[in-house]
């Protein structure tokens, strides 16, 4: 049981409890997070923590630490205040658990969101270019299975590397779908359910189809754990997932897409397109697990023939309109 203390909002934090130990408390209460999410929340709680070490908890203290951030951040002002968004939950925990008397949160303010760069999308072009390069290289399989993956579901990194069977239904009579938990926001439940169709005779479907042939060999990794839908990649998730990022990086650029494309664009290429072929935002957003139309924009790139489309049945909608008006009168 936490031994809760006296509440001393000017005195360094030295009583029963490290404020290591305090953020690890933090954090475990938060529920099930993804891999990534817990990785960064324990830089950012070992960044703070070494920066209060001997220091008081107080408003002039947390100014002080807005000015590091400023001062040594490589990320911008988005990657800051990704940062202070933790800190200040944390400092709300303090409040809450009386080891602090004073709102030190307020004194640590977003600072101006910067200009959001253009959402990016790879072409259909583009998809072909990436599967050829890596057909027929042995080391990159495991990430053309997630290319693949990527770009025909638009799940993330980490769900695509932890897909399980359990997740996916292939139906000899009836429709093919993987139904999945998003790992990243599993902890709020339905919301992060995915519903994504699996078309018969696409790629996804005929590599599904192949990796149930090897798992019916008994394939399996060294733990022992077969209900991977492929094995390999949860092994390339854990061991670094900023190093598998870069691996992506690394074989667009070699299949001569150049700079700036990674993962994640996947993701926003499904959105796109699913967007552009007009079809309801309720069912994208069920298929890619997004709970507001708001943060499905995140990932949205209109094409321009979609939005002439949009206008010109506007102005069609706004033409029958004073045809009727005119009739009436």
């Amino acid at each position: 049981m936490l031994e809760v203390l006296p509440p001393l909002a000017t005195k360094p934090l030295k009583r029963i409890m490290s404020m290591r130990d305090l953020w690890d408390v933090h954090v475990s209460i938060k529920g099930e997070l993804a891999p990534s999410t817990l990785m960064y929340r324990k830089s950012v709680g070992d960044r703070f923590c070494q920066f209060m070490e001997g220091r008081s908890l107080e408003p002039e203290t947390m100014v002080e630490y807005l000015n590091h951030l400023r001062a040594t951040s490589e990320g911008g002002h988005n990657h800051i205040n990704k940062n202070l968004t933790a800190v200040r939950g944390f400092l709300k925990f303090l409040k809450t658990m009386k080891y602090i008397r004073d709102d030190l949160w307020e004194a640590l303010p977003n600072l101006p969101p910067q200009p959001v760069a253009e959402v990016q999308t790879f072409t259909a072009e583009e998809y072909e270019t990436i599967k050829d390069y890596c057909k027929g290289r042995d080391w990159c399989q495991p990430h053309l299975w997630l290319i693949i993956l990527g770009y025909r579901t638009g799940m993330s990194l980490v769900d695509c590397c932890h897909l399980r069977w359990r997740d996916v239904h292939l139906n000899d009579n009836g429709p093919s779908f993987i139904k999945i938990y998003r790992i990243k926001t599993k902890r709020l439940g339905e919301k992060s359910l995915c519903q994504i169709p699996i078309m018969p005779l696409s790629d996804i479907h005929e590599w599904l189809l192949n990796l149930k042939k090897v798992e019916h060999l008994n394939y399996r990794r060294a733990d022992g754990i077969t209900d991977f839908v492929h094995q390999d990649c949860p092994g390339l998730y854990s061991y670094a997932s900023s190093r598998i990022g870069n691996d992506f990086k690394n074989i667009f650029i070699r299949a001569g897409l150049g700079k700036g494309k990674t993962f994640r664009h996947f993701r926003s290429t499904f959105c796109s397109n699913l967007v552009n072929s007009k079809a309801q935002i309720a069912l994208i957003c069920k298929m890619s697990g997004h709970n507001s139309v708001t943060m499905l924009l995140r990932y949205l790139k209109a094409d321009m023939r979609s939005l002439q489309d949009a206008l010109a049945q506007s102005f069609q909608f706004a033409s029958a309109g004073n045809i009727e008006m005119q009739n009436g009168l």
